[in-house]
């Protein structure tokens, strides 16, 4: 395969996935309301599956009055259950069952994506394809000026 039938394929490959993608959050935003970025939260906090505001605002790299914003929002939605912890002085948050359709609905298409690269790439080149996205991501946030 030539460098431009690669780069041809690759650049077909990136475009289906993101517009599958944008596709899903479009479908989902309308439903659901949820954005980009509420979908961050939702992922971080499927993840961990309870976690505290301030472990949240750590992991996502904000601010903690930002973290209380957005948590309001979620609980207003319906998209988040805060639960005092066992001892009654903080609180820690999970995902409503409306969040975890949410999310698989959004998830699905990674997961999609996951299983080809899985089925026809072998682990030499995965960890290839690995490098590249880094290595783009390190450059988008460099032009870009926003943080990773």
């Amino acid at each position: 395969m030539t460098k431009e039938l690669y780069k041809a394929n690759l650049q077909e490959l990136l475009f289906t996935y993101v517009n599958n993608m944008i596709n899903k959050m479009e479908q989902v935003k309308e439903i659901e309301g949820v954005s980009i970025s509420v979908f961050k939260y939702l992922d971080e906090i499927y993840q961990t599956e309870k976690i505290s505001s301030s472990e949240l605002a750590d992991k996502l790299n904000v601010s903690r009055p930002a973290v209380s914003k957005m948590v309001k929002k979620l609980l207003k939605k319906g998209l988040v259950i805060k639960s005092k912890t066992e001892d009654g002085r903080s609180y820690t948050l999970s995902l409503t069952e409306l969040s975890y359709q949410i999310y698989e609905k959004i998830s699905k298409v990674d997961k999609q994506l996951v299983e080809i690269i899985d089925k026809h790439l072998h682990l030499h080149q995965i960890d290839g394809i690995n490098n590249i996205t880094q290595a783009l991501k390190n450059e988008y946030f460099n032009v870009s000026g926003k943080q990773p």
